[in-house]
């Protein structure tokens, strides 16, 4: 008689993650934002058993922070890396292990920190401008891609592929100008002469722009609907979305840390 293999659970957990992501694509880009230290995968994670969670931690650091997991709450699985030392004692990871985490609806105890300024909601905001000043100082020093104010006929901003550079309409309020700022910055990282993937559509190459503008942009409350059909239209293989997923991620990642430097960067796993 042969033994049967059993299915391994986690990979069955990924899998079901993947469908939800799929379903609800911008849903799934709001909670990122909420968790943009967090990867792909445990996102896509918290996001399949939790799609309302706004703020996760685990069950020793909720008691740091003086709050305390209610009783008979179900924990959130995601993954950690596991990290041992090498022959020569050097730290390193060593693959991954299941861990859980709870969101701040499943505790009770001391209040928590303000929330992040967001952005106000008509044309004008200093918020806005230092943003839209932090990130294009980013984009020239760390990317080479320098950013002008210039006319763009029919449309908020353009990224020029073969010289390397963003045009931003000067017309337009500084909450705009943000917003369109993120989405051609989101080209230029992922859609230049070395990033993009071969065969990459324009539909998906908007479709990733406009995925990590509504991520950093829903972050710090600047309003974005300019490329709402493009999410929509977003009908992929649960492999097309690990692999866009996985680039928009880390993408909106690298932006949201121009604007909110943290200390401690520990938070991405697996």
């Amino acid at each position: 008689m042969t033994a049967t293999a059993q299915p391994d659970p986690s990979l069955e957990r990924i899998a079901q993650g993947l469908e939800a992501a799929r379903a609800n694509w911008q849903g799934f880009l709001v909670m990122v934002a909420q968790f943009p230290r967090y990867s792909f995968t445990n996102t896509m994670l918290i996001f399949q058993q939790c799609p309302n969670a706004s703020l996760v931690q685990g069950f020793n650091n909720w008691r740091k922070l003086g709050r305390y997991v209610k009783k008979g709450e179900k924990g959130i699985q995601i993954f950690a890396p596991r990290v041992k030392k090498d022959d020569d004692g050097n730290k390193g990871v060593r693959g991954f292990h299941a861990v859980y985490v709870f969101d701040v609806a499943q505790t009770d105890g001391e209040p928590l920190p303000a929330e992040l300024p967001k952005v106000t909601s008509d044309g004008e905001d200093a918020t806005a401008r230092a943003h839209f000043d932090a990130l294009k100082t980013w984009l020239l020093e760390t990317h080479a891609c320098p950013v002008t104010h210039a006319h763009t006929p029919g449309c908020d901003g353009l990224y020029h592929r073969v010289s390397h550079r963003i045009d931003i309409e000067p017309k337009n309020g500084d909450i705009c100008q943000l917003g369109t700022l993120i989405h051609e910055a989101a080209h230029a990282l992922l859609h230049n002469t070395e990033t993009e993937p071969e065969g990459l559509t324009r539909d998906l190459r908007e479709l990733e722009a406009e995925s990590v503008a509504v991520i950093v942009c829903e972050r710090f409350g600047v309003p974005r609907a300019s490329g709402l059909d493009y999410l929509a239209a977003f009908n992929a293989t649960p492999e097309q979305v690990k692999t866009h997923g996985e680039r928009i991620v880390r993408t909106a990642q690298a932006i949201i840390k121009v604007l909110e430097p943290r200390e401690d960067a520990n938070e991405s796993e697996a």
